[in-house]
């Protein structure tokens, strides 16, 4: 997943933070996962439907929780926000800077224990069609990134290139009007 966030960096676009995910949480699946995998076989002597059924939820233990980590990225940089994830069906967003709404991360009682937290992104913007109108209909697109470690600094880089990219907006636009009235002052 690296490899999608490097293909897709812009010309002088710089990445300020990667999201980090939990380590413990795929071990603590893996072994949950073993110990009712183990149930499953002997279930399977005395009734083997049900041990089938527990052996493909002893499955889903183990694979789930290390393939949704291993294939979901998410990265902050000067621009944007950009994120990938996914196992069978990939999705990928990418959010510039002055299009992010909502940042909001939560805890878990598990995330608590394991230290890691739950991370939503959202793009709240007003649709095209409320501006004409009165009543403002939002369209907001959230993305949820579970067991990062590092969440409330993923926030903090996001909102501190909110606030540069304002400041650069504002002072281009103060530069603007200086220009324009300077060469107002010229022409007179």
């Amino acid at each position: 997943m690296k490899d999608y966030v490097e293909k897709n960096l812009q010309k002088n676009e710089k990445i300020i933070i990667r999201a980090k995910h939990c380590k413990i949480v795929p071990i603590i699946m893996l072994v949950l996962g073993i110990l009712i995998a183990i149930l499953a076989l002997l279930m399977l002597i005395a009734e083997p439907a049900i041990g089938i059924i527990f052996l493909a939820f002893s499955l889903l233990l183990i694979v789930m929780p290390i393939l949704t980590i291993k294939n979901m990225t998410l990265v902050v940089t000067n621009k944007r926000v950009m994120g990938k994830y996914g196992i069978l069906n990939s999705k990928s967003f990418d959010y510039p800077i002055e299009k992010i709404g909502i940042v909001q991360v939560k805890t878990t009682l598990l995330g608590m224990i394991f230290k890691y937290k739950v991370i939503n992104i959202s793009n709240d913007e007003l649709s095209a069609q409320s501006k004409k109108f009165f009543a403002p209909k939002r369209n907001s697109t959230e993305q949820m990134f579970k067991y990062i470690t590092n969440a409330n600094e993923v926030k903090n880089a996001i909102t501190s290139a909110i606030d540069s990219f304002n400041e650069e907006k504002a002072k281009m636009q103060a530069q603007y009007i200086a220009d324009a009235m300077s060469k107002e002052n010229t022409t007179k």
